[in-house]
């Protein structure tokens, strides 16, 4: 082997070492990227479950306010008589205030998706 072959024939050793150094790099990086990935993954899994959680209390929550809205429809069914129109137009006003403090507290807080 001549000296010239064997330089080249180092110079191919050092590219092979620098391309090993080089794939071992993006490797890592490609470990890296898998780990965060699969990180985000399990984020997003916990966010569904939390979601999905937080529709049941709000349905919950819905049916609680639908029964209440119910029992206070047959107290002042009850109550009422026509010649209180007054009482009728201040308990309706009350009950949409009430209604417009729930909606707005639940939309607040993000319950409601619209």
């Amino acid at each position: 082997m001549t000296a010239e072959e064997a330089a080249v024939l180092k110079k191919f050793e050092e590219n092979d070492k620098e391309i090993d150094n080089m794939l071992e790099g993006i490797i890592d990086q490609l470990d890296r990227i898998k780990l965060q990935a699969e990180n985000l993954g399990k984020g997003i899994d916990h966010q569904t479950k939390l979601r999905e959680n937080l529709g049941k209390k709000i349905n919950i929550s819905w049916k609680k306010l639908e029964k209440k809205d119910s029992d206070l429809k047959k107290v002042l069914t009850g109550y009422r008589k026509s010649n209180r129109l007054k009482l009728d137009i201040c308990l309706t006003i009350i009950c949409a205030l009430l209604f417009g403090m729930v909606y707005s507290v639940y939309k607040s807080k993000g319950y409601l998706p619209w």
